[in-house]
């Protein structure tokens, strides 16, 4: 969420909370994310944050049935190790890869949502109703 905030919103007050909570993000703690933009209770946000994850676990199961990437080695990692080394544990280099298209693939899922999260606020702000 926050790289598709980053690269598709004109808004400054939502690229400030995700100056502050991509840090966190990349250890997996979602909270000042989650509930700075805020994706939870968002209609808006809400059709990416299900789908993404929908999607991408079902290109990942496909991707593991046709072996471009391994199965998982099963190595127990702490929740707080960023993905991208916790794909090196478990998946290897090609994990590593898959990781960032999946990555890049949710970014470009979240990008139209941005902006109609964009004009709404535009048009809340204006005071105009949301009807």
């Amino acid at each position: 969420v926050a790289i598709a905030i980053w690269l598709f919103s004109k808004r400054d007050d939502l690229k400030e909370v995700c100056k502050v909570g991509f840090i966190p993000a990349l250890f997996c703690i979602q909270e000042p994310l989650s509930f700075g933009i805020p994706t939870i209770m968002n209609t808006i946000f809400f059709i990416p944050y299900v789908f993404s994850g929908v999607v991408t676990d079902l290109l990942t199961y496909i991707a593991k049935l046709i072996k471009l990437i391994p199965y998982n080695n099963c190595v127990s990692t702490p929740f707080s190790i960023p993905a991208s080394i916790k794909m090196v544990i478990n998946y290897g280099w090609r994990g590593v890869i898959f990781y960032f298209l999946m990555t890049a693939l949710v970014v470009l899922m979240y990008a139209p949502f941005v902006k109609i999260n964009d004009a709404a606020l535009a048009k809340k702000e204006s005071g105009e109703t949301t009807d």
